[in-house]
């Protein structure tokens, strides 16, 4: 999972885009980007959304979780 503000002035979305082009070449499983609009450059506060959490704890969960979760 790549989260990434569409307001980045440091890495453009592009590269995050091509990183997970690759990443599906090479057989990652599943590359998913969350697009934010408005955010910049590691924005202070991600961790404040309801949004952001939710999917950071399902991706935790799904690929990194115990494995009985997966």
């Amino acid at each position: 999972m790549i989260v990434h503000g569409d307001a980045d002035e440091v890495v453009p979305l592009q590269q995050s885009e091509s990183f997970a082009a690759k990443a599906k070449e090479v057989g990652a499983p599943e590359i998913k980007i969350l697009v934010r609009k408005g955010k910049g450059h590691g924005w202070p506060d991600y961790w404040k959304t309801e949004e952001d959490i939710t999917a950071f704890a399902n991706w935790f969960d799904k690929y990194l979780g115990s494995k009985s979760s997966r």
